[in-house]
C-alpha cells in the first residue's frame, strides 16, 4: 500500500498543474495527501485521480483562494472528527474502514505564526495520543524538523513538541529507513535545506513499514518548492480500531488488487 504526501505550493498553479498530475499518477499511489490544495483550481486534480481509481475524496474547509488539504484514496474514506481541530484548512483526518487505518493530513503553521504553531502542535499531540495504540499515520508539511541531519544549525520552533510525538512511540518513516542520511524536502530562500515534510507512524502501524523516500525530481523541476514523500506499507490486513468518533458514510466495496503499486527505490 503506497501513500504519497506533497505540498503543491499555492494549489499548483495553472502552468504546473498538468505536470503535478502526471507526477502523482506516475508514483501509483493508493492514498494521496496534498497540502496547499485549493478546491477550485484542484478540481482538475480530483477529476484525473478519480479517473485513475482514486475515487474517494475528502477536503478540508477552504475557499478557492485559501490553501487546504486533499485526501484521495482507492477505498472509501470516513471523516474523523475531533473537538478543537484547526478550522483554517490545515488539518484533515480520515479513516479507511476497509483497512482499519487512520490517515491525518497536516499543514503546521510556520515559525512566523508562533502562537498558532504551538496551538496546532498541542492539538496534534492530543490526536496522536488518542491513536497511538491503533493503526494511524500523521503525514504532511510539519514546518518542523530536528536540528542537525534534518536542518540547519538554527532550531525551528516546536522541536520539543516533535520530540514529544516521537516519545509517544511514533516512528519517523523516512528516518527509520535512513538513520544517517541527510536529505531535505524544502529549501529556504537562503539555500538552507530542511526536512519538514514527513510521515509519522503509530507503533502498531510502524511494523508494516516497508520503505519511505523523497522524490526530488518534482522539486528540482520547479513543480513545487517541496519534494513529495512516499511511504510503502505491507499489504497485511490491519486489525486495530480508531480512537475517535467519525461521521457516517454509505458502505462501498472496492475492487480486488488495488494495492499493486510500482516497486519503491532501494538503497
Amino acid at each position: 500500500m503506497r501513500l504519497i504526501t506533497w505540498n503543491i505550493l499555492h494549489g499548483g498553479g495553472p502552468k504546473r498543474l498538468p505536470e503535478i498530475i502526471l507526477s502523482l499518477l506516475a508514483h501509483k499511489p493508493d492514498v494521496v495527501v496534498l497540502t496547499e490544495f485549493r478546491v477550485t483550481r484542484g478540481s482538475s486534480i480530483r477529476g484525473v485521480l478519480n479517473d485513475h481509481g482514486l475515487e474517494f475524496h475528502l477536503t478540508s474547509r477552504s475557499t478557492s483562494r485559501v490553501n487546504g488539504i486533499l485526501i484521495a484514496s482507492r477505498v472509501p474514506l470516513l471523516p474523523v472528527l475531533i473537538a478543537g481541530a484547526p478550522e483554517n484548512g490545515r488539518w484533515l483526518a480520515a479513516r479507511l474502514p476497509e483497512q482499519n487505518l487512520t490517515v491525518a493530513g497536516v499543514h503546521v503553521p510556520d515559525d512566523a505564526d508562533a502562537p498558532g504553531k504551538r496551538s496546532y502542535w498541542e492539538f496534534l499531540l492530543g490526536a496522536a495520543e488518542l491513536w497511538k495504540t491503533t493503526d494511524a499515520v500523521i503525514l504532511g508539511d510539519f514546518n518542523t524538523s530536528r536540528r542537525g541531519l534534518d536542518g540547519g544549525p538554527k532550531s525551528q520552533r516546536c522541536t520539543k513538541q516533535l520530540e514529544s510525538l516521537l516519545g509517544r512511540g511514533y516512528v519517523d518513516a523516512w528516518r527509520s529507513r535512513n538513520p544517517d542520511k541527510a536529505e531535505y524536502s524544502w529549501f529556504s530562500h537562503d539555500g538552507q535545506g530542511w526536512r519538514i515534510d514527513a510521515a509519522y507512524l503509530s507503533p502498531p502501524l510502524a511494523e508494516r513499514l516497508q520503505n519511505a523516500w523523497y522524490s526530488q525530481f518534482e522539486r528540482e523541476a520547479g513543480l513545487s518548492d517541496h519534494a513529495p514523500l512516499l511511504v510503502d506499507l505491507s499489504p497485511a490486513a490491519l486489525a486495530h480500531g480508531v480512537g475517535c468518533a467519525s461521521a457516517g458514510m454509505p458502505n462501498h466495496r472496492h475492487k480486488a488488487g488495488l494495492f499493486g503499486g510500482a516497486a519503491s527505490p532501494t538503497g
